[in-house]
């Protein structure tokens, strides 16, 4: 999250590997950063029939790793077309 970037951040100052100037400006830029919300939950896959809470979950972080990668683009239709690759036969 944020904190640990932050954290992250100070510490690199601390080592100068970064100067003050450069901390300033990522922090700047940072403060306003939200991060990006994974548009799937397991309520969408229950919709789909899935019961299994331990299947459920392994098709998120299958998801949200797939989703990740593609540098957060895909919207929620896609990444459900996505999921539904990994349902059960």
């Amino acid at each position: 999250g944020k904190d640990n970037v932050f954290d992250q951040l100070i510490f690199n100052s601390a080592k100068k590997d970064l100067s003050f100037a450069e901390l300033k400006d990522v922090f700047l830029k940072l403060n306003g950063w939200k991060p990006q919300q994974f548009p799937l939950s397991g309520f969408d896959l229950k919709k789909l029939g899935l019961q299994n809470g331990l299947l459920i979950g392994k098709i998120l972080k299958k998801t949200e790793l797939w989703w990740v990668n593609k540098n957060f683009l895909p919207s929620k239709k896609e990444c459900l077309k996505h999921a539904k690759k990994s349902l059960p036969a």
